[in-house]
This record gives C-alpha cells, sequence and structure tokens, in this order.
C-alpha cells in the first residue's frame, strides 16, 4: 500500500490527506497543535464561508497558477463533495456557508472523514528531520519515524499564529530547495501616518479606496473602517497585500463614490455647515472642515479626494492570510506535485497564492489539497 505522509492539519491538509486514501493510500497526518483545523472555526466569522459561487481568476493575486488548479476541483465539485459528506449548503449572495452556520460543522465532518478513511493523525508531533532518497522519504519526529512514498506540505503560512501558522513550512520547503516569495500580512488592516485616525476610530463609511502601487493604480469600493492605526473593512484589505510590500504607499478615500464632484459642490453650496451632518459622520466633517475648511469646493475635493499615507500593515496576528510562500513557477499546477523533487507536493496557503475576501482562500485550500492528494494518493499502474 503506498504511504503517504500530510504535513500539516488545516484546511488544504485535511482535504488532502482524505482525497489521497480514497485512492488507495495509507494516509498520516502530522500536525504540530494538539487538534487538527483550529483555523477553520475561525473562518467567515466564525460561520465558515467555504467557497463562493461568483469565484473567477480576478479573485487571485497570481498569475494564472491558481485557476489552473480550481479549475480541476471547481466550486460546484466543492459544493457536492461537502454534501455528500453531509454539510448541507446555505447561499448568501453567491456566499457558501453550512447551513448550520457554524464553522465547527465544517470541522466536525472533516474529522469524521478522516476516521472513516482510517487516516491516522499525530498531533503534539514536530518534524526533525526529512531525507529523501529514489523518490522516497524518511521522516524523523519528536516521537518517532516515518517512512512515505509521498509527502504533501500544507503547513500553512504565517497568518493567525494562535491557530498554528508558524512559518516552519517554509523552512521544511527550503530543505529541497524551493525559494520562498516573502511573506507579508494579507486581509488585514492598514497603518497611517496621519494623528487624526484617533479621533476618528469606529467610523464606518461606504467609499471609495485607491492605492498608487509604484505606476499602478489599484482600487477598491465598500465599507471602510476607521480605527486609531488607520483603516480596515474589506476594500482595505483587499489592497494589503500590495500596501504590505512597500515602505510607504499613498492612499486616496472618496467618502461619496456614488455622488459626482459638481453636484456635491452644489449641495455644499446650497446648504450650511450644520447642515452638512445630513451627509457625513459628524467626527469625520469635524477633520475635514479642519483640514479643507469651509470653501464649497476645497471642501467638495477633499471628501472626493481624501488623502493619508500607508507606513504599513497590522502583523499577522491580526491578519487573515499570508500573501507569499513556496514559488508557483516551482511547483506543476496539474499535479501539485514539486518540479524539483519527485514524490513531493504542495497543499494551501504555504504556496504563493492568496486570494479576496468571500470564501476564495478556503477554495484555494480544497482544490489545491484535492490535486496533490489526488496525485500523491495515486497508485501508478
Amino acid at each position: 500500500m503506498k504511504k503517504v505522509v500530510v504535513i500539516g492539519g488545516g484546511a488544504s491538509g485535511l482535504f488532502a490527506a482524505i482525497t489521497a486514501a480514497k485512492q488507495g493510500a495509507f494516509v498520516t497526518i502530522i500536525e504540530h497543535k494538539d487538534r487538527v483545523g483550529k483555523k477553520i472555526l475561525s473562518t467567515g466569522n466564525g460561520r465558515c464561508n467555504y467557497t463562493n459561487a461568483y469565484l473567477n481568476a480576478s479573485c487571485y493575486y497570481d498569475n494564472g497558477f491558481a485557476m489552473e488548479v480550481i479549475d480541476q476541483f471547481p466550486v460546484d465539485k466543492t459544493l457536492e463533495a461537502f454534501k455528500e459528506m453531509g454539510i448541507w449548503p446555505k447561499s448568501r449572495d453567491g456566499y457558501y456557508y453550512p447551513h448550520s452556520d457554524q464553522a465547527s460543522s465544517v470541522l466536525d465532518i472533516l474529522r469524521y472523514e478522516l476516521e472513516k478513511q482510517k487516516i491516522v493523525v499525530k498531533t503534539e508531533t514536530m518534524i526533525q528531520s526529512i531525507k529523501s532518497s529514489k523518490g522516497q522519504f524518511q521522516l524523523t519526529l519528536t516521537n518517532g519515524k516515518l517512512k512515505a512514498d509521498a509527502i504533501i506540505l500544507a503547513c500553512g503560512g504565517l497568518a493567525a499564529p494562535t491557530t498554528g501558522s508558524d512559518g516552519s513550512g517554509y523552512e521544511l520547503a527550503k530543505l529541497f530547495g524551493h525559494k520562498i516569495h516573502k511573506p507579508v500580512p494579507g486581509l488585514t488592516g492598514v497603518s497611517c501616518e496621519e494623528k487624526f485616525f484617533k479621533e476618528l476610530s469606529g467610523i464606518r463609511v461606504q467609499a471609495k479606496i485607491q492605492a498608487k502601487i509604484k505606476d499602478k493604480l489599484m482600487e477598491e469600493e465598500g465599507e471602510v473602517q476607521l480605527a486609531a492605526y488607520g483603516i480596515s473593512g474589506i476594500p482595505t484589505f483587499q489592497l494589503c497585500r500590495y500596501i504590505a510590500r512597500q515602505k510607504t504607499c499613498e492612499i486616496t478615500l472618496d467618502f461619496m463614490p456614488n455622488i459626482g464632484y459638481i453636484e456635491l459642490v452644489d449641495y455644499l453650496q446650497t446648504h450650511t455647515k450644520d447642515q452638512y451632518v445630513g451627509m457625513i459622520n459628524k467626527k469625520l466633517l469635524g477633520v475635514l472642515l479642519k483640514r479643507y475648511g469651509e470653501q464649497p469646493k476645497k471642501l467638495a475635493q477633499g471628501i472626493k479626494q481624501f488623502k493619508v499615507t500607508a507606513i504599513g500593515t497590522s502583523d499577522f496576528t491580526k491578519a487573515q492570510v499570508t500573501s507569499g510562500g513556496v514559488y508557483c513557477d516551482e511547483i506543476n499546477p496539474q499535479t501539485m506535485q514539486s518540479n524539483l523533487v519527485p514524490n513531493l507536493y504542495f497543499a494551501g496557503e504555504l504556496v504563493d497564492v492568496d486570494g479576496k475576501c468571500g470564501g476564495y482562500n478556503l477554495q484555494w485550500a480544497w482544490s489545491s489539497g484535492y490535486v496533490a492528494g489526488l496525485n500523491a494518493g495515486r497508485i501508478d499502474e
């Protein structure tokens, strides 16, 4: 029987293990925390937004690698697979959750499937060394040794370290000659240098946000949250992976994206300052008036083009995903096998693939785990 070892018991590792076992392989999961799947419990604000009907290439920040993998196990197959395991899907505008609205439901059915497929799970176990010879592997663990015909590295990244993400997978990948695109926090807030943000903490506003990254203008729109350190909210999350790789970055906020400049000037000219609170949050209005004055054209410009300077992002403790990882050009997207080492496979956040908010990162975990598990577990004819 083919022996497959999956290193990492997160979403991608669990799915890879289950898929490999279904191919007839004997599968062992190595997890350094006291239980598997901890990060799944925090996804979707505890409800687990596990995929999205509107998934397409623009949802991922790479050069098409992610979609080559996802096309082999797309959204419809994901919904079908989870339904077969027991998860009844509930869609909210294309965002899929378990009908129970509990992330624990997803983890529970995955753990049940591990038992059903007779997968061995070794928790609180660390890798001390891995040696490869003629396509096989010898693993030395903190509590013994293992031999494997194939290894799947699904160790995750650095985001949300309390769930077990510690970056150890990068060191394992390096042992096999793989290069790492420097990991930075993804899907998190952006720190700004302006002191007035302390006055604005807690304000939520529908806004358009633009970030000038080198010579390219990146843009997102939605509910922006103002915080003592700067800005947060989904539109900010979508841009932070780019901002994280800059020392500083100019950001422009449009606090009234649905109203044109001329219409806004007309409103300001025909209403008194006291009436402006019907248009803009009172605290934010105070900062705008201090910064741009009461002259309608200047104030309108400030509302439409509120410029601030980003000086970084929140750290990995507040990040939802890791941006960066094992370079995609060192992995075969049709199999998730290393281009450098035979029978070494990758899955999940360890790879340099990250997506926007909305279930896209979990879909990457399921799809990459499936493709890695399918090929690692497949018995050669």
